[in-house]
């Protein structure tokens, strides 16, 4: 088959494992060189569409001065006359990216630092260029709120030798609070050196990990919108241990043939809300509404059971508890005859299913069917297709 574009808005995958707390091949590594151990959470979950307040573009008058690479701002909210904060806004160039194919990692790197350090709320601000960039992790905690905002593209290395102390991450955000990335630009995996080198392209090469393009991991109070995720080494986008999560208007694509390049996962996150974008779940309280599907394979689907090896894998006889998801207002077309399928844990059964307004067919207009396999659920409105 001819190379295709598989334009979607987003995948929806919950990949479930008995393996350490759910964790799959695209776990974090045992030893990366942060201290990425995993933690039980004791959460009292509440409804959470409000944990989050937001601020418009437009509610503010700010003044601007700039020196080595960051802009003093002072905030003013005309609509109730008085001064919020004064912040900055550090602009990569300041610290020498170039954006015009050389390594712009340091930069970031330096930048990063300079506004986690901030005393005041910082932007970090990525102009609009084409910056390549190797492995980072952008680490907290931070001395106040922080927003990345990219207008242009943040593109990948491609040389797998600059992945060789953690092969599982690109870009990561470890232990941020109160942060926000947005901007419309555009993340790049830079994934077909990956792809090619897959054992599920090429079955004769060894099967090896490849690197999730974003990860944020035991972060809280984030708010993730406005972006273009593409071609990804292998996941898009991960949430792992976080907290309070809002992540709209992401827009993944890549490839139909590049290999495990799923959408957006989800594991041990507590509080998330995914709208207009992709997603997935391995936790409890999550909700995916308002989204469109054009020709996705498996567009909706908790597998509990999944197994990512070459050899077959063994009924699974732990599992994550999956419990009050919610599926609202989703349409459009399957690539697969299978739509909606919850292939959930004997012992640990998926709980609190709600599905309303879900119309889901094959592409070409035939009926799409569902597998369900023990599962606890309610439909609201028309729901299709419907578990047998």
């Amino acid at each position: 088959m001819a190379l295709q574009r598989h334009f979607f808005q987003f995948v929806i995958i919950v990949i479930l494992t008995s393996f350490i707390l759910g964790y799959t091949s695209s776990a974090i590594h045992e030893e990366p060189p942060h201290d990425y151990h995993l933690e039980q959470y004791g959460y009292g979950f509440k409804a959470f569409p409000s944990y989050i307040t937001t601020i418009g573009d437009n509610d503010f008058g700010i003044s601007m001065s700039y020196e080595n690479g960051i802009f003093g701002l002072r905030e003013v909210d005309y609509g109730v006359g008085r001064v919020l904060a004064s912040s900055q806004t550090i602009n990569v160039d300041g610290f020498g990216a170039k954006g015009d194919g050389s390594d712009d990692t340091k930069a970031f790197e330096m930048a990063w630092k300079a506004a986690c350090s901030s005393t005041s709320s910082a932007v970090l601000l990525v102009p609009q260029k084409n910056y390549l960039v190797s492995p980072i992790t952008f680490s907290g905690p931070c001395k106040s709120d922080l927003t990345m905002q990219i207008y242009g593209t943040i593109e990948a290395s491609d040389d797998r030798s600059d992945y060789s102390k953690d092969g599982k991450h690109w870009l990561v955000f470890d232990s941020v609070q109160n942060l926000r990335v947005e901007g419309g630009g555009t993340i790049n995996g830079n994934g077909k050196i990956w792809w090619q080198n897959s054992c599920k392209t090429n079955k004769a090469l060894p099967c090896k990990d490849a690197p999730t393009a974003l990860t944020f991991y035991k972060s809280k109070n984030v708010i993730v919108k406005d972006l273009k995720v593409e071609n990804a080494q292998q996941i898009h986008v991960s949430f792992e241990n976080c907290v309070n999560v809002q992540a709209s208007n992401l827009v993944v694509t890549s490839p139909e043939n590049s290999p495990n390049t799923d959408g957006i996962h989800v594991t041990g996150t507590q509080n998330i809300q995914i709208s207009s974008c992709g997603g997935s779940g391995s936790a409890s309280n999550i909700t995916f509404q308002n989204l469109e599907m054009h020709n996705v394979a498996n567009p909706i689907i908790i597998d509990q059971n999944y197994c990512d090896q070459n050899k077959p894998c063994p009924q699974q006889s732990s599992a994550v508890q999956v419990k009050n998801i919610v599926y609202q207002n989703i349409k459009g077309t399957s690539a697969s005859d299978v739509a909606v399928t919850f292939d959930c844990s004997k012992r640990f059964p998926c709980q609190g299913i709600v599905l309303e307004g879900v119309d889901l067919e094959r592409e070409g207009g035939a009926a799409a069917k569902a597998l369900c396999n023990n599962v606890k659920l309610s439909e609201t409105g028309v729901v299709s297709p419907h578990c047998p």
